[in-house]
């Protein structure tokens, strides 16, 4: 609603945003509602390359 009490009019185009995995799939990019950009790098962990993958996609999904 806007402050008049009226519903407020929908968007008339797309909102998309930008991907949150980026490259191969390791990194992870969050973006606040600023605008900053905080990188996650999961390339670096000492495990298998599968267990890697999950983790990133987990966390991109929070």
């Amino acid at each position: 609603m806007n402050r008049s009490g009226r519903t407020a009019p929908l968007p008339t185009t797309p909102v998309s945003r930008p991907p949150i995995l980026v490259g191969d799939g390791l990194v992870v990019e969050h973006r606040d509602r600023t605008g900053a950009v905080a990188v996650y790098d999961f390339r670096t962990l000492p495990v298998e390359d599968a267990l890697r993958r999950s983790l990133a996609r987990l966390f991109a999904a929070r």
